[in-house]
């Protein structure tokens, strides 16, 4: 299940949740050795849907509408369902040729 803004959302693709490194002050020793202030780690997740409606490709692209937003999503690091706080990166769609659908829609969403 994937929840974004409160709204429960139409089954995506198979996504792919990235973890990402926040690094402080890191670099390298005279020896050679790295050294590494990590003070987080977050997500991104990389979303994409289908053929869905038009109607659905509204509702998806309007959960993301905010600034920032919560999401409820699978995720491996938790071995659960876990809430996030995330932003939207660039929304694409693509246009097929079938009347009242979407063929296409994908985004990443960042957590904060």
């Amino acid at each position: 299940m994937l929840e974004i803004n409160g709204v429960v959302m139409p089954a995506p693709l198979p996504y792919t949740v990235n973890m990402q490194d926040l690094d402080g002050s890191s670099g390298r020793a005279a020896d050679g050795g790295m050294i590494r202030d990590r003070i987080g780690t977050k997500r991104s997740i990389n979303l994409e849907w289908a053929n869905v409606t038009n109607s659905e490709a509204a509702l998806i692209l309007s959960a993301v509408s905010p600034i920032f937003f919560t999401a409820i999503y699978d995720d491996p690091l938790e071995g659960e369902n876990t809430v996030k706080t995330f932003y939207v990166g660039d929304r694409a769609t693509s246009k097929g040729a079938i009347t009242g659908f979407t063929a296409k829609v994908s985004f990443n969403i960042i957590e904060r």
